[in-house]
């Protein structure tokens, strides 16, 4: 893999990437679902839309911008060609313009509300999001994963313009947001440009965001009864996560990976789910079956590949990382690698080509394998039930 140099300056991380022939771009504004307010579950998602409309107003041929809320980061991205550079810089940059939400009429706001309600009933009918939140909200309260499922098709009516104001005024301001931008011009060049359009400003001294505990007691009545075993990555060991640490955790809960394989063998029963749930405070991978076998099952499970087969997850994992060390560097790539390191749930590009580890890897899973905890769902709440 080519060494990539990126150069950080007042909130902007550019790298110059040679042979691409377009800019990637990203901004990362720091609030997200985890820290809306208690009473109006879903304010920053409908801030994040707001920005949008707001940003694709503010030039004459603006980008095609994309954007996701997570825990506790808001991400804009968008691609553009080299001559286009100053117009998707500014649009960018009213991203952070300090413009009031009331300045926008009744109608966006709404037509806004409606975009996301339905955003809310496509989630809602994937069975490995809601079970993930769900896991978390038992066994990570402290990460912010744990408000994950707070803002419901029923809940986002309550979010007001006096709450996306407020969120807006606090943090989509340029000295709280990071703009990651990556193509084949000196970085130096990027710096500048994203400067003149506003964009490169000493950082805020506001709060960054928090872990967030959980507000209240929600259940899920629509999910299935299901059991299933996790795996949480914080603390100590998620502030000094290795390069490969992701990629163990995807082979832990994969499919076909060693602790669904010896289920199977156990029960005779394929997984019903899995997911990978990412904050800058933790990240928790999770493996769920249906029905209620008994905690024993899974610990033995657990069990089996702890004694058994650590090596089969470092082998996985260690594929994993070679083929991402080997793949072709594109601008969006490294873009989304530099988002993940501006918002702190990834390691970031400057790490990817370090040579895996066996041993250190080998050392995660079996802290991870130590860690696990047995959950069973019922009533749409999960409960511990063993280790």
């Amino acid at each position: 893999m080519t060494a990539v140099t990126v150069l950080e300056t007042d909130g902007v991380l550019a790298a110059r990437l040679p042979g691409a022939e377009y800019l990637a771009l990203g901004l990362v504004v720091p609030t997200g679902f985890a820290v809306d307010p208690a009473d109006a579950p879903g304010t920053a998602h409908i801030a994040e839309h707001l920005a949008v409309r707001r940003a694709t107003t503010a030039v004459a041929q603006p980008p095609a911008l994309a954007a996701f809320t997570r825990c506790h980061a808001t991400v804009f991205t968008a691609e553009a060609l080299p001559e286009q550079a100053t117009d998707a810089l500014r649009a960018f940059a009213a991203l952070t313009a300090p413009v009031r939400a009331a300045a926008q009429d009744d109608q966006a706001l709404e037509q806004e509300r409606r975009a996301v309600r339905h955003e809310l009933e496509v989630t809602a009918a994937q069975p490995a999001w809601r079970i993930g939140a769900a896991v978390a909200a038992a066994l990570a309260p402290g990460t912010g994963l744990a408000a994950e499922h707070d803002a419901t098709v029923d809940t986002i009516g309550a979010v007001t313009r006096d709450h996306v104001d407020g969120l807006v005024a606090a943090d989509y301001r340029p000295g709280r947001c990071i703009l990651a931008v990556v193509g084949d011009l000196p970085a130096r060049e990027l710096l500048e440009r994203a400067a003149q359009a506003g964009l490169g400003v000493p950082p805020d001294p506001g709060p960054a965001p928090q872990p967030s505990v959980r507000r209240r007691a929600r259940r899920d009545p629509g999910l299935p009864p299901a059991h299933g075993v996790s795996f949480l990555l914080a603390g100590p060991a998620r502030a000094a996560m290795d390069p490969w640490s992701p990629a163990v955790l995807d082979a832990l809960v994969s499919p076909s990976g060693p602790v669904a394989t010896a289920v199977r063998e156990l029960s005779g029963t394929a997984p019903l789910a899995h997911t990978v749930l990412k904050c800058r405070y933790g990240w928790l991978a999770s493996l769920a079956w249906r029905g209620d076998a008994p905690a024993a099952l899974l610990a033995d499970a657990a069990g089996r590949v702890r004694d058994a087969a650590v090596d089969r997850v470092v082998a996985a994992a260690a594929r994993a990382h070679g083929r991402a060390r080997g793949a072709p560097q594109v601008p969006t790539r490294l873009r989304d690698e530099l988002i993940a390191q501006a918002e702190g749930s990834g390691v970031g590009p400057a790490s990817a080509g370090v040579p895996f580890d066996v041993e250190r890897a080998a050392a995660l899973v079996r802290v991870l394998l130590d860690g696990a905890r047995v959950w069973r769902l019922r009533d749409g709440a999960a409960e511990v039930i063993g280790g």
